[in-house]
């Protein structure tokens, strides 16, 4: 791939001092070499549902009268996940579908069957049927290693045009709050993303899947530079659960969560300090028992920094029921670190903290 030179110097600039003591050297053919290796593992993804429309009557259609029953056809993309057919896409693209076919890189069009699927989170799983020889599925990269201005490659079916190949950066990683699912944490990229790209792999320039593409924010219902992805190891995490359990069971701490405030932060004694605050604890849940108190500012669970409620809201969720934990927090200035076992999410009302 021929790049001008505006480009090809920002793309060193993005790559400087990764994996060695002095600047990476990309090659002319880095992206070009990305996509190839990742576009076979990605498939087309056409799924047929009933819907009851109401009917028309007398100069606006067909027919007129009561509700009638009508086929809607879903386009999407998904993502090979085995070699023996498991496919990895949105809920919303397979949502109440009556059939599913798949196409494959090579043009072969294969039934499909919903193995398992997650409103929440917008995962579903598939299991192709048929002939499903010479697959390659897809190599898994570390999304928690994803770093804003890294670049990145979309791959998918946009509009139903076929198998296309977008590039951008990551724009900003860890989105919460977005109001696209109950429980998010996307990968934001400027990579373009339109309508039937759902499902389809987010994949850096080793080729590796770092994300499942979900969703634009857009105004007009087309590409507008948002668009957002579901990171690699939540989405695997999800699909394991789903393969294995046939649903997902969510873990659950048993705290009420505040955002932490620039006078508990000062209390610290360290005004730089982030995190969330435990604003109340159920009583004999997991967080209960671990030790936890409320007015304790949460610092890191389980390794990973917290910087919302919100994101430390779907990290406990992810973990998953009777998921080990560990918790760092900062408690009258100083740092103390608990160890727990998560509970099953329940409908249970969490005290406000006294």
């Amino acid at each position: 791939m021929r790049l001008t030179l505006p480009i090809a110097a920002w793309i060193v600039m993005q790559l400087a001092g990764c994996g060695g003591s002095g600047p990476a050297v990309l090659s002319p053919d880095a992206i070009s070499d990305a996509a190839r290796k990742s576009v076979s593992s990605v498939v087309n993804i056409s799924s047929t549902r009933m819907a009851q429309q109401q009917q028309q009557g007398p100069g606006l259609g067909r027919f007129f009268g009561g509700p009638s029953a009508q086929q809607e056809q879903s386009l999407g993309s998904g993502v090979i996940m085995t070699d023996s057919g498991v496919i990895l896409t949105n809920h919303h693209v397979v949502q109440d579908a009556s059939s599913i076919t798949v196409t494959l890189h090579d043009g072969r069009a294969l039934s499909a069957s919903l193995l398992g699927s997650d409103r929440q989170t917008d995962i579903a799983v598939l299991q192709l049927e048929g002939d499903v020889s010479d697959l390659q599925a897809i190599e898994v990269g570390d999304s928690t290693q994803l770093r804003v201005g890294e670049i990145v490659l979309a791959v998918g079916n946009p509009f139903g045009v076929g198998q296309t190949v977008t590039m951008g950066i990551v724009s900003a990683v860890g989105r919460v709050g977005m109001g696209i699912n109950q429980y998010e944490n996307f990968v934001q990229t400027d990579a373009a993303i339109n309508p039937g790209n759902s499902g389809g792999a987010l994949v850096d320039l080793e080729g590796r899947l770092v994300g499942i593409n979900t969703a634009i924010a857009t105004r007009t219902g087309s590409y507008s530079g948002v668009g957002f992805a579901i990171p690699s190891n939540m989405a695997v995490t999800l699909m394991t659960r789903l393969l294995t359990e046939g649903k997902i069971v969510r873990g659950w701490l048993g705290v009420r969560l505040a955002e932490l405030t620039g006078k508990l932060a000062a209390s610290s004694g360290d005004n730089r300090i982030q995190g969330v605050v435990i604003a109340g604890v159920v009583e004999n849940g997991p967080a209960h028992q671990a030790g936890l108190r409320p007015e304790d500012i949460v610092t890191r669970f389980n390794g990973e920094n917290v910087s919302s409620a919100a994101q430390l809201h779907n990290v406990i969720a992810t973990a998953g029921a009777n998921a080990e934990f560990s918790v760092e927090v900062v408690r009258n200035g100083e740092h103390v670190t608990l160890r727990g076992t998560l509970g099953a999410e329940p409908n249970v009302p969490i005290p406000d903290a006294t």
